[in-house]
């Protein structure tokens, strides 16, 4: 009897240890990249692109067939953007068209990509030179985000130009330049004073202000000491001239209308500097302020912010720095184009997702939680918070904040362009 009861014993143990293994052996994780490698641009629940685990050597993998020539970017996610490695894309070329298997080793996070083709980056022949920027009415020919073609004026040289561009609320314009038609080969605003391009980045736009009421523009691109493997070393060239004349009746109305529109907000901002301590003032006009709060593990938050279509505000995530005010509340700025923000911390590991805001407001009051499972909540809040006011938000009052027109989102992406 008692053998009996020792069997059976053995294999209730069995069976409640068994789905632990299942769980533990069946992890997800997907491979979330470009389009070229992945076929799926930086989606990380395509399953398409989930890695299987080799028990032979406890690495999970995958192998793509046939890669062409070129140079791609990917994490490994857990199927959802809550975690994903390494923190910085995951970048190689293939030198020509390839195998390629991804590997990923779940305990130390260690991965490698295996291919014959690997090599260096090779140099790039220019067929095509194009802008790609937030175009408005004379700007771009009203073209947002379109490319639009730059005219080859000289051997290695391009050159766009455009008259009366009106002034603008945000008071200047931004682009990239386009090689090829491709945004793998986009080229953004690292360059230095003389406006040579110092290190290839298609994550940033290139922005110019506005200071006349019509502005003619030209923009020329010097491709004769390009180094055309890392493509640096172009030169960008912005030139913006008041437009000659006398305006015409619809210019005169145009004129009248923005005076009109600057003494009102002039008013506005008065107003709001006598009704309040945090007021917006005329840098607004460029800029919106955020204010966050965090969980006290999410140590020195970041603004990740971007134009949904466009281009980011910052060079390199996480993005810009905020500052830890009197108030309890981390403080930072961003462009007022932009529409989409993320908040990050500790150097990126901890993010929200993709928070929408509307671009040219003055401020902005976040507030981000984390559950017991984990999970993150963040609410938006337009305007400064009140002097303070730094109650923490809780998840249970998701439907009270619904009711105020607070947004609450759950913390599950990571974005890079």
């Amino acid at each position: 009897m008692k053998k009996y009861l020792a069997l059976l014993l053995a294999l209730v143990l069995c069976l409640s240890v068994a789905p632990m293994m299942a769980l533990a052996d069946g992890s997800t994780y997907i491979v979330a990249g470009s389009d070229g490698l992945c076929g799926s641009s930086w989606d990380a629940a395509d399953t398409a692109n989930q890695l299987t685990l080799d028990s032979s050597d406890g690495l999970y993998k995958i192998t793509y067939a046939s890669v062409a020539a070129g140079t791609y970017q990917f994490k490994i996610t857990d199927g959802t953007w809550s975690n994903s490695w390494p923190s910085a894309n995951y970048e190689f070329t293939l030198s020509s068209a390839a195998s390629v298997t991804i590997t990923f080793n779940a305990d130390t996070e260690e991965i490698n990509v295996i291919s014959d083709g690997i090599g260096e980056k090779q140099a790039l022949e220019i067929t095509s030179v194009s802008l790609a920027g937030d175009g408005e009415d004379a700007w771009l020919g009203g073209s947002s985000w379109g490319f639009v073609a730059m005219t080859e004026t000289s051997a290695g040289v391009y050159t766009y130009s455009c008259t009366n561009v009106p002034l603008n609320d945000s008071k200047g314009h931004q682009f990239k330049i386009v090689l090829n038609d491709s945004w793998d080969t986009s080229i953004g605003a690292n360059y230095d004073s003389e406006g040579t391009i110092t290190d290839y980045d298609g994550s940033s736009n290139i922005w110019f202000a506005l200071s006349y009421d019509y502005s003619d523009i030209t923009i020329t691109f010097d491709t004769t000491e390009m180094d055309l493997v890392n493509l640096t070393g172009a030169k960008i060239t912005v030139t913006v001239t008041e437009t000659a004349g006398e305006s015409s009746p619809e210019e005169t109305e145009a004129t009248e209308a923005t005076e009109a529109t600057e003494e009102t907000e002039a008013t506005e901002a008065t107003e709001a500097t006598e009704a309040a301590t945090d007021a917006t003032t005329e840098e607004a006009s460029t800029v919106t302020k955020i204010y966050v709060s965090v969980p006290d593990d999410w140590e020195n938050p970041t603004l990740w912010a971007w134009l949904d279509g466009g281009g980011n505000a910052f060079d390199a995530w996480p993005g810009d720095a905020t500052t830890l005010n009197s108030n309890g509340y981390w403080v930072g700025e961003i462009p007022n184009w932009c529409d989409r923000i993320i908040v990050a911390a500790n150097d990126g590991s901890y993010q929200t997702a993709d928070l929408t805001i509307t671009a040219g407001a003055k401020a902005y009051t976040l507030t981000v939680t984390v559950d017991e499972s984990g999970i993150a909540s963040c609410s938006i809040v337009s305007g400064a918070p009140q002097t303070g006011d730094i109650t923490p938000f809780v998840a249970g009052s998701l439907l009270a904040l619904g009711a105020l027109g607070i947004v609450a989102l759950v913390v599950v992406r990571k974005r890079f362009f």
